[in-house]
């Protein structure tokens, strides 16, 4: 019995070794559950397994010491140090964060953050003009997409490049694939000129691997979170969190649950490598099914902190959570912060943005001094506002009801 005892400690100490992050408490579990199963299943009673794993715990103990010193040696889970935070201070450096012009909020390193939308409302085209932002201010741009194909992502790129506000054309996208195949035939368009500048900015950008762009087709959930973490000084943008797949071990679980682990990993995986990323979130999405609903086509649209959860109950891990809705009554569209752990929110209010989507054009509408233009829709505004509330309310009843005595509150 003690040899097989020995055997199942000796396995999980390799285990350890190969893994230095496993989790400790786990590999205490594990013991304990592969020590009483091979000892049943050489006959012994539960009872006699219970009483010979007692016998052995103090060989658990010491193994669980020498785990502990191998991962204090590895710095598989390292304590923090006053010197490492003063060090830290010294050598902190404000340029590794993301200051988006755009929102005038600050994206930190070893953060996620996310971008929430019902569909059709601009996510993807959101995230290109904050890569644009990003871009502009110098800094690298990983653009991940796990919806549209890399090529209708260079040529969003392409035509928010070009796009200067004043030139109309009916169909840009038809336009710009006729001048990519009469430029490759050294023939000239109506819009050569027009498309030329912002065509071969963006390919300078690739060729300098300032602008990434990276598919997720075809690659698993591990792949991914690696060649992510390897791009420490970047900004990493991930169209959108709904389309990532988690590994097969999490092939059972709820889409609630995969969602949750998506982004709890990207998270950490932000927090251990200085990473800025910001992901598209799609609000209205069924999590059970996978399934969209449709927003009300006669109402603006109306979300708040909470809306993150029907993406998955994600928002616990976002630094920033940044909403975009529409009227559809006069077809303004409107963002509004609900969430920023270093500065004020908007607490319900909505602001104004100026789009132009054929071009991927998409910004906050600003006046004169660069202030962001509010949006005058009071009905909206205040169902907004007010929908935090009512959430909870909602979540206080249940409490109530669940303890069966107000006074529990």
């Amino acid at each position: 019995m003690t040899s097989a005892i020995n055997e199942i400690i000796e396995t999980l100490k390799n285990k350890i070794a190969a893994e230095p992050k496993t989790d400790l408490i786990k590999a205490a579990a594990d013991y304990i559950r592969q020590a009483k199963d091979r000892l049943q299943s050489e006959g012994t009673t539960t009872a006699a397994a219970c009483r010979q794993i007692k016998e052995l715990w103090p060989q658990y103990l010491q193994d669980k010491a020498n785990y502990m010193q191998l991962i204090n040696e590895t710095g598989a889970y390292k304590t923090a140090t006053w010197n490492d935070f003063e060090t830290s201070i010294i050598n902190f450096n404000e340029n590794k964060a993301f200051n988006s012009k755009l929102f005038g909020r600050r994206f930190p390193e070893g953060t996620i953050s996310y971008i929430g939308a019902r569909p059709g409302r601009g996510k993807t085209t959101m995230l290109i003009n904050i890569a644009m932002d990003a871009l502009q201010q110098d800094k690298q741009v990983v653009f991940i997409t796990a919806e549209e194909t890399t090529k209708q992502i260079i040529m969003r790129f392409c035509l928010r490049q070009a796009y200067d506000g004043k030139t109309k054309m009916e169909k840009p996208r038809t336009e710009f694939i006729k001048y990519i195949k009469d430029k490759a035939n050294k023939k000239k368009t109506p819009y050569t000129d027009f498309f030329d500048i912002g065509t071969q900015k963006v390919k300078n950008l690739m060729l300098n691997n300032q602008l990434i762009i990276t598919p997720t087709h075809g690659q698993s959930f591990a792949e991914l979170n690696e060649y992510i973490s390897l791009h420490d000084n970047a900004l990493i943008l991930i169209d959108y969190i709904q389309h990532l797949k988690t590994d097969d071990r999490y092939a059972t679980a709820s889409r609630q649950v995969q969602l949750q682990t998506i982004s709890q990993t990207l998270a950490n995986t932000a927090a251990a490598n200085d990473l800025i990323m910001i992901a598209g979130a799609q609000f209205g999405r069924n999590v059970k099914t996978g399934g969209s609903e449709k927003p009300d086509a006669s109402k603006a649209d109306t979300f708040d902190e909470t809306s993150y959860r029907e993406a998955g109950d994600i928002e616990q891990d976002g630094h920033i959570l940044i909403g975009i809705g529409k009227d559809p009554a006069n077809k303004e569209y409107f963002y509004s912060c609900m969430k920023d752990r270093e500065a004020a929110p908007d607490n319900g209010r909505l602001f104004l943005m100026e789009t132009d989507f054929p071009f991927s054009f998409m910004q906050p509408l600003k006046n004169g001094q660069g202030e962001p233009l509010e949006y005058k829709n009071d009905k909206a505004a205040a169902a907004n506002k007010n929908k935090k509330k009512s959430d909870i309310n909602d979540i206080a009843e249940k409490f109530i009801k669940y303890n069966h005595d107000e006074k529990a509150i």
